[in-house]
This record gives structure tokens, C-alpha cells and sequence, in this order.
């Protein structure tokens, strides 16, 4: 949800806040920080899901270009963040 409903400069100014928040919550020693961001990272290239399935059939390809173009956007914004794009 932070990647493809945030815009990208919010995500930035909070992600990394918001991460560290959610890992502080999860409160086990056999869960390593890195671990928490090789997650992160497996679901931010997940998200390139939602705006390939929009541009994938043909009657939502131009209907919903407003959106899937803004969601891709997002995505290659975050995993470009990550050193990943």
C-alpha cells in the first residue's frame, strides 16, 4: 500500500520510519533488520503486479492508463531508492 497509494515523496520522507516502527513491533531476536529489508524489498517487486495486470488486458490498458501509469511510476521510484531499477 505505501508504494503504489503514497506519492513518492511521502514515501520517502516516512518509509524508512514507518519500517523501522513496524519492525521494533514484530519484537523477536531471530528476525535480523536485514532480514526485514530483503522483505521489504520481495514486496516492493511485488507490487509491479498491480500496475502490469491494469496495462495487461486490453479494456483496462487505456481506461485506467491514469492510474497504472502513476502506480508503475511508484514502483520503479521505489525500487530505484532500493538499488534495484
Amino acid at each position: 500500500m505505501l508504494v503504489l497509494w503514497w506519492p513518492n515523496e511521502a514515501r520517502r520522507l516516512y518509509e524508512e520510519a514507518i519500517l523501522r516502527r513496524w519492525y521494533e513491533s514484530v519484537g523477536t531476536e531471530e528476525y535480523s533488520w536485514d532480514e526485514a529489508l530483503a522483505d521489504w524489498l520481495l514486496s516492493v517487486e511485488q507490487c509491479l503486479h498491480v500496475p502490469l495486470e491494469w496495462c495487461s488486458k486490453p479494456d483496462t490498458l487505456d481506461r485506467m492508463r491514469w492510474l497504472w501509469e502513476i502506480q508503475l511510476d511508484r514502483v520503479k521510484d521505489a525500487l530505484e531508492r532500493q538499488g534495484r531499477a
